[in-house]
């Protein structure tokens, strides 16, 4: 990113003939790399210490109470399907229509 920062001026000023058109290009260009790099930088370490990291202690924690959620007795019950016969099948066709 150095070299192209360092670089990006020299190739606009061929492209345009006033200085601050070159001035423009070259910094909204570098500036959008930089930015995207830093992006990509946050994006490779998710977990840490700053304020927008995820933090994995946290979701460990909830994931192991939703775990243990799961092996209380009243958990285990199975659903079932309740059958209605007051609901005709002409009833459920013009539903449809």
């Amino acid at each position: 990113l150095a070299l192209h920062w360092i670089g990006t001026p020299f190739v606009i000023c061929q492209w345009v003939y006033t200085p601050w058109w070159a001035f423009v290009l070259s910094f909204v260009q570098v500036f959008i790399l930089w930015c995207l790099n830093f992006i990509a930088v946050e994006i490779e370490n998710p977990f840490g210490d700053d304020a927008n990291d995820i933090d994995a202690a946290s979701m460990q924690e909830e994931m192991n109470r939703h775990l243990m959620m799961l092996l209380q007795p009243e958990t285990q019950r199975i659903p079932s399907l309740v059958v209605r016969d007051d609901t005709s099948e002409k009833e459920l066709t013009e539903e449809e229509l």
